[in-house]
């Protein structure tokens, strides 16, 4: 038995060291805004453009080193889900 073998050039090839986004990608840069941690008892969200958060009821902690990001409990972020667009980033 002789195997003959050749390679054929793909057209979906990614050459090594770029990166191609994907789906996932895109929808969460379309996403209003990100939840980027869960834990205890604020919720970290990360806004992908400015946004001034007013009509918020209680009080909402922004991020020292990034104005983007705050720190919502979970009724204010029940309250953002029902006005902005949203994805998991985890």
């Amino acid at each position: 038995m002789k195997v003959e073998a050749y390679f054929v050039p793909n057209p979906n090839y990614i050459p090594k060291g770029t990166y191609k986004p994907t789906a996932l990608d895109e929808e969460k840069a379309c996403a209003d805004f990100l939840i980027t941690d869960c834990g205890g008892r604020r919720t970290e969200v990360r806004f992908n453009h400015d946004v001034v958060l007013s009509g918020m009821k209680g009080r909402v902690e922004r991020c020292e080193s990034n104005p983007r990001i705050y720190y919502v409990t979970d009724r204010q972020l029940d309250y953002l889900k029902s006005k902005f667009t949203y994805a998991c980033d985890f």
